[in-house]
C-alpha cells in the first residue's frame, strides 16, 4: 500500500511538473505576443500623432488661406460696388448727353437725304475699320490655305510624274515608255506653268487690296487674274485626266496585273474623274464671282449670296471626292506592293504620292471649313452699303446712267 501511494504521488508530481512547464511555455508565448502588440500599439500611436500633427498644420494653412480669400472677397465686393456706382453715374451722364445730342440733331438737321434711295446713292459709302481688318485677315487666311493646296497639288503632280516613268515600265532600265506615259510625263513636267502660278496669282490679288478702299467684289479686280489662272489649271487637269485614265487602262492590260488590281484601277479611274469634275464645278462658281468684279457684268448682284453658297458646297464636294480618290489610290498601292515585280523605288514613290494626296485632302478640308464658317460674313459683305439705307451699286449705276442718257436726249 505504501508503494502504491508512493507511485501515485510520483505520477501526480510528474503531471504537475509537465503542467507547470506547459503553463510556463504559454506564459512566455503570451509575454512575447504582448510585447509585439505593445510595439504595434506604440507604432500606431506615433503614426496617429504624426497624422494629427499634419492635419493640424493643414488646418492652420487652410485657415490662413480662408482668411486671405475672405479679404480678397471683401476687396472684390468693394470694387464691384464702386464699379456699379461708376456705371450708374456714367449711364446718367450718357443719357443726358444723348438727350442733348438728339435735341441738337432734331433742331439742326431737318433734311435727311438717307431716307430716299435716289439721293442716298450720292453719299459717300461708310468705312468700317473693323470690317476692313477682318476682311483682309480672311483674305490672308485664304492665301495661306491656297498655298497649302497648291503645294500639295504640286507635290502630287511631281511624284505622279516619277511614278509614270517607273511603272509599269521603269525607264531607268532602258526600256521605252508607252506613248501615253511619255505624253503624261511630258505634261506633268510642265506643272510650273499651270499649278504653281495659282499661288502667285492669289498673292498678287491679296497685294492689290488697299487699306483705304472697302474690300468688296467691286474693288477686288485682282480676282479676275486668279480665276483665269485657276481656269487654266482646270483645263490642264482635264488634259492630265485623259492621259492618266489611258495609263491606268494600260496598267490593267499588262500580263502580271491580277484581277483585284484591275478592279482597283477601275475604281481609281472613277474617283479621279469625279475629283476633276469637282475642280471643274468649283471653277464655274469662281468664274461667276470673277465676273461680278467687272463693271459690265450682266448678272444681278442679288445672285452673289447664291454663288457663295454654291461655292461653299462645291468645296465640300471637292474635299469628299479628293478623299475618295486618296482612299482608292491607297487600296491600289497596297495591291501593287504585293506583286513580286514591285520594286523598292516604286514603293517609295507610291508612299510619296499618298503623302501628297493626304496633304491635298487636308488642305481642301481646311478651305471648305474656312469658307463654310465665314459664309455669313462673306455674303453680308457681297454688296456695297452706303450710309443709311443699303443701296445696290449696280442698280444705282444703271439708274445714274439712264438719267444721264435722258439728260443728253
Amino acid at each position: 500500500e505504501n508503494e502504491r501511494l508512493h507511485m501515485q504521488v510520483f505520477e501526480v508530481s510528474q503531471e504537475k511538473r509537465v503542467e507547470v512547464e506547459r503553463l510556463q511555455n504559454q506564459l512566455s508565448d503570451f509575454q512575447q505576443q504582448a510585447e509585439q502588440h505593445q510595439s504595434a500599439v506604440e507604432g500606431m500611436r506615433q503614426e496617429h500623432e504624426t497624422a494629427m500633427q499634419k492635419l493640424l498644420e493643414d488646418k492652420t494653412v487652410k485657415e490662413v488661406r480662408l482668411q486671405k480669400l475672405e479679404q480678397e472677397l471683401s476687396l472684390v465686393k468693394e470694387r464691384a460696388d464702386l464699379s456699379e456706382h461708376t456705371l450708374s453715374s456714367t449711364k446718367n451722364e450718357l443719357d443726358s448727353h444723348t438727350a442733348i445730342t438728339s435735341k441738337i440733331l432734331a433742331e439742326k438737321l431737318p433734311f435727311n437725304d438717307t431716307a430716299v434711295q435716289e439721293w442716298n446713292m450720292f453719299n459717300v459709302p461708310t468705312y468700317d475699320r473693323k470690317q476692313q481688318m477682318k476682311a483682309q485677315e480672311l483674305v490672308a487666311q485664304a492665301g495661306r490655305l491656297v498655298h497649302e493646296l497648291v503645294s500639295g497639288m504640286s507635290n502630287f503632280v511631281a511624284y505622279l510624274e516619277q511614278r509614270a516613268s517607273a511603272y509599269p515600265v521603269d525607264s531607268t532600265t532602258g526600256e521605252p515608255l508607252s506613248p501615253v506615259n511619255q505624253r503624261l510625263c511630258a505634261h506633268l513636267k510642265t506643272q510650273s506653268l499651270w499649278v504653281r502660278p495659282m499661288d502667285k496669282l492669289f498673292g498678287d490679288f491679296k497685294s492689290s487690296l488697299r487699306d483705304d478702299v472697302p474690300v468688296t467684289l467691286e474693288t477686288c479686280s485682282g480676282l479676275q487674274e486668279f480665276a483665269a489662272g485657276y481656269h487654266h489649271f482646270v483645263i490642264n487637269l482635264q488634259k492630265f485626266l485623259s492621259y492618266f485614265l489611258i495609263s491606268l487602262l494600260g496598267e490593267s492590260q499588262v500580263s502580271w496585273c491580277p484581277p483585284t488590281l484591275e478592279r482597283h484601277n477601275t475604281v481609281l479611274s472613277q474617283h479621279c474623274t469625279l475629283a476633276v469634275a469637282a475642280f471643274k464645278r468649283l471653277d464655274t462658281y469662281l468664274q461667276l464671282l470673277a465676273a461680278q468684279t467687272t463693271h459690265f457684268c450682266k448678272q444681278p448682284a442679288s445672285n452673289r449670296t447664291a454663288i457663295f453658297t454654291h461655292l461653299a458646297t462645291s468645296l465640300l464636294h471637292l474635299h469628299s471626292c479628293v478623299k475618295d480618290m486618296s482612299n482608292s489610290f491607297s487600296s491600289k498601292v497596297t495591291q501593287e506592293h504585293m506583286l513580286p515585280t514591285a520594286s523598292q523605288k516604286l514603293k517609295t514613290n507610291n508612299e510619296c504620292v499618298l503623302s501628297s494626296l493626304a496633304s491635298v485632302t487636308a488642305s481642301s478640308e481646311k478651305i471648305a471649313s474656312f469658307v463654310q464658317s465665314n459664309l455669313e460674313y462673306i455674303t453680308m459683305q457681297a454688296g456695297l452699303h452706303a450710309r443709311g439705307a443699303a443701296v445696290d451699286v449696280n442698280s444705282a449705276n444703271t439708274e445714274r446712267g439712264r438719267g444721264a442718257v435722258e439728260a443728253v436726249t
